[in-house]
């Protein structure tokens, strides 16, 4: 089967499509660490002992992490040099989208290849801990207030306008009243799901902020938190194939992909046919391979797999390409203004990852390695560490995590615990009230 016709209905593809036709163009496998064989044109890492690495620190503060990021590079050496949209075939109007920057990168030089590749993978780094351990740089901390208290303050009287002009739209029993009742319910509902995913990031940010973090060598069985580097542990990560055998990526420890497609959709009404367009999901894959996560101090085994709450950051490179044109398909486009259906208008490939190389931020739990987990597994040394892993299983006190960055990046965006809690919270009743009122005054 070819790639869809023009007007060929999503639903019909979302089990059986091969994409052969709408992917011979897309440039063929991409590597994802170019620019990581070649370190010395990259200022993200070192392989020599760099003359300022032991320099003192003062207390971060977001403010001066945000002013360090405004210069962050990018993922790697092909991003870096090309960045944001490039053509494939102007003509075909098919893209390769790659992230301008890097918010969850490193901000600090790490260690490069040849300590990624050292043969004692779990013995310390010569220049010990990383630079951007929380031991060196501190923890991030919040303003109390921010922009965030001013929009909550200001969507209270908002709400109860917006819900007084849904109360004043008259019934009428067709489509339009679903208008009617979003502005009636909508900001209280809005809301609602703001406070739950606040108190959710405000746990998640809290644990961050509060839980210490361990240094490799002195790992402990049970809950620990590890700010780190992800590096090979016994064989390098399988190559991931995104959706088809045209596109592929290597050394990924932690990945995912999702093919989505744009929609045209018409229906009919009364006053003619309305159309909208949006992304609809298709299909998406997620894995992982385990790989030594090293602070400097030592490196330990972590099992990406175990983790349900994984976050990768800015996504890799996504590609994006147009539904085949058919003389047959245009035809059925001159009269799809008769029909209701969904066209579909462009297809596109999104690949987020962890990467060798890369910053790794996890809260999970330490336990030891059995005895068959280690067969075959060689030691040139044999420190506590090495007989421990890290999953994301059996926690009880904080919830298991596994993010792309340093704690650095994990709270460069991350807002007071007052915010986080108290204004939500103050922001949906006062919503409350504003659409009681609404309807005891209007209605």
């Amino acid at each position: 089967m070819g790639a869809p016709e023009d007007d060929t209905p999503v639903d019909a593809i979302l089990d059986d499509i091969v994409e052969s036709e709408i992917v011979e163009d897309d440039g063929g496998e991409i590597e994802v660490l170019d620019a990581y064989s070649f370190p010395e044109k990259n200022p993200q890492f070192y392989d020599e002992l760099p003359s300022d690495l032991n320099d003192p620190w003062e207390q971060m503060t977001i403010e001066k992490y945000r002013e360090m990021g405004q210069n962050l590079g990018v993922r790697h050496q092909k991003i870096q040099f090309k960045g944001g949209k490039e053509k494939l075939r102007m003509w075909k109007k098919s893209y390769v989208d790659r992230p301008k920057n890097d918010q969850r990168g490193w901000v600090l030089r790490a260690p490069g290849p040849t300590y990624w590749d050292r043969g004692d993978k779990y013995a310390p780094d010569d220049e010990g801990i990383i630079l951007e351990h929380p031991s060196r740089v501190g923890t991030p901390t919040p303003q109390m207030i921010t922009g965030t208290t001013i929009m909550a303050i200001l969507a209270i009287p908002l709400s109860y306008v917006i819900v007084s002009i849904g109360i004043a739209i008259p019934w009428t029993g067709e489509d339009g009243d679903g208008m009617k009742i979003a502005m009636m319910f909508g900001p209280l509902f809005l809301a609602i799901c703001w406070l739950v995913q606040s108190l959710k990031e405000g746990r998640r940010m809290n644990d961050t902020q509060q839980l210490p973090t361990s240094k490799v060598r002195s790992i402990a069985i049970g809950e620990v938190e590890l700010v780190g580097q992800v590096r090979r542990w016994k064989s390098p990560a399988p190559s991931v194939q995104i959706d088809t055998i045209h596109r592929h990526a290597k050394d990924l420890h932690c990945w995912r992909w999702l093919y989505d497609v744009y929609v045209e959709k018409t229906v009919m009404t009364d006053d003619g046919p309305r159309t909208t367009y949006f992304w609809k999901d298709v299909r998406n894959k997620k894995g992982g391979h385990p790989f030594i996560l090293h602070d400097g101090t030592g490196g330990v085994l972590v099992q990406p797999k175990s983790f349900e709450y994984v976050e990768l950051g800015e996504h890799i490179v996504s590609w994006t390409v147009p539904a085949n044109k058919t003389a047959i398909g245009s035809i059925g486009r001159i009269f799809k203004i008769a029909t209701v259906g969904e066209t579909i208008l462009k297809h596109r490939w999104t690949l987020w990852g962890l990467a060798l190389g890369d910053p790794c931020y996890t809260i999970g739990v330490a336990s030891s390695r059995t005895a068959k987990q280690m067969k075959g597994e060689t030691f040139q040394s044999k420190p506590n560490h090495s007989l421990i892993e890290i999953t994301g299983k059996g926690a009880e006190k904080y919830e298991p995590r596994l993010e792309r960055g340093t704690e650095l990046a994990i709270l460069s965006k991350a807002l007071s615990q007052f915010e986080y809690n108290t204004i939500p919270a103050l922001t949906c009743g006062g919503v409350f009230v504003m659409t009681l009122m609404a309807f005891n005054l209007v209605s």
